[in-house]
């Protein structure tokens, strides 16, 4: 396993960016195997920009994201490691730049663990809540993970998100979500958090590209889960495949629909686009969906899909359009 004191190693794994206005409080989180470097405004088109620095060494990992998780007015920091010996994910650390290390005491959120995280207020009590995918089957059944896979919940405060706090745990047996938790599904595998339906509260979009659809094997399947202001998660979810009714194409064994996902409206009116991708499709050329917003979020009706030939790209194997997502290291 590498150490934080190696040299640099998948410098830009993931990235994260927020403009909360201009100057200093626009923000860009490079996170890397080695450490991540958190950059500040104000950015030019010429690439110069304010300030750059390197957090701690338990920055390192495979996933970051940036929120106001205390509601401040400065963005958390947020950093998921790659697998933790023991656990069924990566250790979830925030503000890990504050963080002192004591021996024998777990490191980051003790009560759960993934290896991809977002954030967005989810309950519109004006503090970002944390989301973190721990796709992985557990490592000791009924101690860790969850069969199938799962999504961790953290909710923002004024304090913030303490070490010790429980999180509210989501998978495809939560009442009123779509499916239900089936060995090696990798529910959690790909995330994303974004107001889709214009309430004011950010939803999740949850990938599970091994989802088994009907008798197909790792077809992939992404699901929905609308934010509340009240009642638990998993009421109103809803998910969509290639068998969904108006999206192209077709559910086939090893497409790995959700390996990726993401939303925000491109055609500026108003309503956010779901984007989902599928790194496998097409004997890995990959292919990525976009389903137009609606009036109450993502719809079906005019998706449309986009294949490696259609934007001028090689059609052949390993091109993967839309991106690997966790797939490497799942």
């Amino acid at each position: 396993m590498p150490t934080p004191e190696s040299d640099p190693l998948y410098y830009g794994l993931d990235l994260a960016a927020v403009s909360a206005g201009p100057g200093v409080k626009t923000e860009v989180l490079a996170g890397g195997w080695h450490g991540a470097v958190r950059f500040t405004g104000p950015f030019s088109r010429t690439g110069s920009f304010g300030n750059a620095a390197m957090p701690a060494d338990m920055s390192w990992g495979e996933s970051v994201a940036l929120g106001d998780l205390n509601g401040d007015g400065a963005q958390d920091h947020v950093n998921v490691t790659y697998r933790y010996g023991g656990l069924s994910g990566g250790v979830v650390f925030v503000n890990p730049e504050n963080y002192v290390h004591t021996p024998g005491v777990s490191p980051g959120l003790q009560k759960g663990n993934g290896l991809i995280s977002a954030t967005g207020d989810l309950n519109g009590d004006g503090f970002a809540d944390l989301v973190v995918g721990d796709p992985d089957e557990p490592e000791v059944a009924g101690v860790d993970g969850a069969l199938g896979g799962r999504i961790l919940v953290w909710y923002g405060s004024a304090h913030g998100i303490a070490a010790d706090a429980a999180p509210v745990q989501i998978t495809q047996n939560t009442a009123g979500v779509p499916g239900g938790s089936e060995k090696y599904d990798a529910f959690g595998g790909a995330l994303a958090v974004a107001d889709l339906n214009r309430d004011g509260l950010a939803d999740i979009m949850v990938g599970a590209p091994y989802e088994s659809i009907g008798k197909v094997g790792r077809a992939g399947q992404v699901t929905v889960i609308p934010g509340r202001r009240t009642g638990a998660l998993g009421t109103g979810a809803y998910a969509f495949n290639q068998d969904t009714a108006s999206v192209p194409g077709g559910s086939e064994v090893d497409d790995f629909f959700g390996t990726t996902v993401a939303a925000g409206d491109v055609n500026k009116d108003g309503k956010a686009e779901l984007f989902v991708g599928a790194a496998d499709e097409n004997n890995s050329t990959g292919a990525v969906w976009v389903l137009p917003g609606g009036t109450s979020g993502p719809t079906a009706a005019g998706s449309r899909m986009f294949t490696a030939s259609s934007v001028g790209l090689t059609q052949q194997y390993g091109t993967l359009l839309g991106g690997n997502g966790l797939l490497w290291v799942m």
